[in-house]
C-alpha cells in the first residue's frame, strides 16, 4: 500500500535533527503514539532509556554488541535499525489494521521524535570515541573509572582488585581513587547504579523495562511483504 511505501522510504533516510537536546522526550513520544494508536501497549512504543547504561558486552544481539565496540556513534544506528525502526513499523500496521488510513507525516513526525529520544540521551561520551578496554576483564568500556594516575577501568573490575591491593592495577600507584574505596563494595555500585537509572525514570516508567525484541524485525519484514 502507498502509505507503507512512504513510511517505509522516510523511514529509512531519517536523520537526527541537527541540534538535539539532552532531555527526556519520553512523555512526547508518549503524546503522540496515544493519538495515532489509542490504548497502545507502553511496551509496544520505542523506548531507549535503559540502554544508556549497558556495557558492551551487555547486549545479547552480537550485532549491537559489536557496534558498541566500534565506538564512534555506531551502536546508536544500530539501535535504530534493529530496533527502533522495526517497533514504529509495527505500531503504524496496527493503527491501520485498527483504526483505518493512516497519515505518513504524523508517523514521521512520531519517528523523528524517537529518533531524537536516541540521539539526546544521556549517554557517556565514550560511544562516540574509539572506547577503551578494561586492563582488568579486557572488555570494552562505554562507563569508565579514572583513576588519580590517568588510566581507566570498569569500576567494579577495579573494586575487586582493591579489595585485595589498593593501588593501580596497571602502574601500582597507591590509592588509585579520590575516594575511600573501603567505603565502597561491589553491592554498593550496583544499588548506586539502579537509584540513577530509576530516578530519572520514575516520572513516567519507573515500572518499565525495555526487553530487545529483536523478533520484531522478522515481523515488521513480514508485514511490509504483506502490504506489497
Amino acid at each position: 500500500m502507498d502509505f507503507f511505501v512512504q513510511f517505509r522510504q522516510q523511514l529509512n533516510s531519517l536523520e537526527p535533527s541537527d541540534i538535539v537536546p539532552i532531555l527526556s522526550f519520553r512523555q512526547s513520544i508518549l503524546d503522540q503514539v496515544a493519538q495515532l494508536v489509542p490504548h497502545c501497549n507502553e511496551l509496544d512504543v520505542p523506548y531507549f532509556h535503559r540502554l544508556v547504561f549497558l556495557e558492551p558486552g551487555e547486549f545479547e544481539d552480537e550485532d549491537l554488541q559489536a557496534a558498541a565496540e566500534r565506538g564512534h556513534g555506531a551502536v546508536l544506528q544500530a539501535i535504530w535499525t534493529e530496533y527502533g525502526k522495526p517497533k514504529l513499523y509495527l505500531l503504524a500496521r496496527t493503527a491501520w489494521d485498527t483504526y483505518g488510513r493512516q497519515t505518513v507525516t504524523h508517523w514521521i513526525k512520531l519517528a523523528q521524535t524517537v529518533l531524537d529520544s536516541l540521539y539526546g540521551d544521556h549517554w557517556p561520551n565514550t560511544i562516540f570515541e574509539t572506547p577503551n578496554d578494561c586492563a582488568i576483564c579486557l572488555q570494552t568500556m562505554h562507563w569508565a573509572e579514572k583513576t588519580v594516575c590517568g588510566h581507566v577501568f570498569h569500576l567494579h573490575c577495579l573494586l575487586r582488585h582493591m579489595n585485595t591491593n589498593n593501588t593501580c592495577p596497571i602502574c601500582r600507584h597507591p590509592r588509585p581513587l579520590l575516594y575511600d574505596a573501603a567505603a565502597y563494595s561491589e553491592d554498593d555500585v550496583s544499588d548506586s547504579e539502579d537509584d540513577v537509572s530509576d530516578s530519572e525514570d520514575d516520572d513516567s516508567d519507573s515500572d518499565y523495562s525495555v526487553e530487545m525484541e529483536f523478533g520484531n524485525l522478522d515481523e515488521a519484514e513480514e508485514a511490509e511483504e504483506e502490504y506489497e
